[in-house]
Formats: C-alpha cells, sequence, structure tokens
C-alpha cells in the first residue's frame, strides 16, 4: 500500500497544536488515510462480531501528550502500543460503549439500550478484547504503509491513564476520532500518534485525498474486496476406524459409530475442497471448534 503520489512535492510544515489546516497537502493526505482505514474496519469487524459495523472519521486535533494524559477519563481503555521499528507510541482509546458493546457481541448476547457506564476491565475481558485490537491494528499497519512501514507492539494493557507511560508532556500527538455503529448501537474509539509520524516529504498532489486509494497494491485491494464477503466452504475431517461393507449395511438410527479420534490430535481442514490449514479441536461456548495451529502452503 506504498503509494507514490504524482504532482509538485509540498513544503511539509508541522501541524500547530489545535485544529490542523485542512488545506494543506499533509493533513489532506493524513485524512484520506484514516478514511481508507475506517473503510477497511467495517467488513473486518462485522465479520468478527457478526453484526453489521459501520465506522466514520470524525475530527482530528492536534494536542500536547501532556494534555491529552490528563483529558482521559479513569477508569478507561487505553492500549499503547510501540510503532517498531520506530521509537514512536502511539494510543488507542476505546469509549466505554464500544469496549462493553464489542465484549456482548463477543460473547452472543444483544448490548442493551443503555449507556454503559466505565469500569476497570477483567483479564477475562482483556483477552476477549485482543481478537477486535488485531484487527484495528492490522488495518492501522496497511493505511499507513502511506507513510512508514510498521508492526505493533502492545506495551501496556490499563484502566489507568497515569500508567500511560509521558516521557515529554510537551510532545504534540495528533489525535483522531472514528465513529462506530454495530447495528443500533453506536460507539467511538480515538487514537493518539506523535505528530512527527506523518511528517514525510512523500511526493503528493494538489488533490492527494481522491488519490490515497491508488497504490502499487490497489488491484489486489481492489479484487479483495470483491470477494472478502464470498462464502468458502470448511470441511474438517475425522478419520477413524474402517468399517466392512456388510457392518454399514447393518447400521440402524440411534446407533453410535466410535471414531476413536483423540481431542489432542491434530486435524487437517479443507477450504473448498483444498487443504488448506491444520489444527485441533476445542470447546467454545458449549459447542465444538477448530483452533488452527498453522497454515497448509
Amino acid at each position: 500500500m506504498n503509494a507514490k503520489l504524482s504532482g509538485r512535492k509540498p513544503v511539509s510544515r508541522p501541524l500547530e497544536v489545535g485544529r490542523p489546516d485542512p488545506s494543506t497537502p499533509q493533513f489532506r493526505l493524513m485524512r484520506g488515510a484514516h478514511e481508507a482505514l475506517a473503510q477497511m474496519l467495517e467488513p473486518r469487524l462485522s465479520s468478527l462480531l457478526q453484526v453489521e459495523t459501520k465506522a466514520a472519521l470524525g475530527p482530528t486535533n492536534v494536542v500536547t501528550r501532556g494534555d491529552y494524559n490528563k483529558s482521559l477519563p479513569a477508569p478507561a481503555c487505553l492500549i499503547a502500543l510501540r510503532l517498531s521499528p520506530r521509537a514512536e507510541r502511539m494510543i488507542l482509546h476505546l469509549h466505554p460503549s464500544t469496549v462493553f458493546t464489542i465484549l456482548e457481541l463477543l460473547l452472543g448476547g444483544k448490548p442493551g439500550d443503555d449507556e454503559p457506564a466505565a469500569r476497570e476491565l477483567t483479564e477475562i475481558e482483556w483477552s476477549l478484547l485482543e481478537g477486535a485490537i488485531r484487527v484495528v491494528a492490522r488495518a492501522l499497519g496497511e493505511a499507513w504503509k502511506l507513510f512508514h512501514a510498521i508492526e505493533f507492539d502492545v506495551e501496556l494493557l490499563t484502566c489507568d491513564p497515569q500508567a500511560l507511560p509521558c516521557p515529554d508532556a510537551s510532545e504534540p500527538l495528533t489525535k483522531i476520532l472514528f465513529t462506530i455503529q454495530f447495528g443500533e448501537k453506536k460507539g467511538q474509539f480515538e487514537i493518539a500518534v506523535p505528530q512527527g509520524f506523518f511528517e514525510t516529504e512523500k511526493e503528493a498532489a494538489e488533490t492527494p485525498t481522491e488519490l490515497v486509494k491508488v497504490t502499487p497494491s490497489a488491484d489486489m485491494e481492489r479484487n479483495l474486496g470483491l470477494i472478502e464477503d464470498a462464502r468458502v466452504g470448511i470441511e474438517v475431517t475425522l478419520n477413524g476406524p474402517a468399517l466392512v461393507f456388510r457392518e454399514l449395511l447393518e447400521l440402524k438410527p440411534g446407533q453410535v459409530v466410535t471414531f476413536d479420534y483423540p481431542l489432542s490430535k491434530p486435524l487437517q481442514a479443507s477450504l473448498n475442497g483444498a487443504p488448506s490449514l491444520t489444527g485441533h479441536i476445542i470447546g467454545v461456548q458449549k459447542k465444538r471448534g477448530l483452533q488452527i495451529d498453522s497454515l497448509i502452503s
């Protein structure tokens, strides 16, 4: 998703604390990248949560790290991520309506109409949130290839804003808000990223917002978008004992055929008839599931 945009090279200038100037090429480039991020999140969160999910980009502001940390409510759902291999660290802040709606949906429930009150999360709830955090981080990594190729290292999961690192209280952060809707339920989340992360000398056109999505991998992204809702048949086979044909003819309703297949023994799954992955059986909410161990190339 690395992009080389044609046109004249803009003069890179820092965004001032407060509301950024939307007329600068830097702002338009950054805005376009995060609009693409919102579009990427919709089908991925919908698939994870099994409910139609809509995401939209909200306001963007620049604040100092010290003021940002002071502005956070307590308790809050905060994830500190290092942008490896760079030195910057970002904060992902999930608002209570978002956190508890995601948890309710992951547990197979239906979110209530009342606005959930903020509270500290349990270890089990943090563990359940990991899947949603990975979805957001993966989409962020793809959108941010326009600026830098990075990976995310989780450094801290906390409900206490005072636990967030603050090496330089005057460091400017770009704070970007997203609104998100899970069916009828609305929520928000925001990311706070060091302003310097988005300062780039990449060539940009006068209207980069429309060109942000035109990248060397655009064809692949477009094709994946076209087929991402396609249904793929998955088949997991228990290779049990053999039966002689006579015994097969004598089978009657109510009889039990023992496969003699221990739960710890690896299984092979096929996608549309082609062997694609291996795993083992686990229990998932009173049902049986397949936990993936490896992919077959």
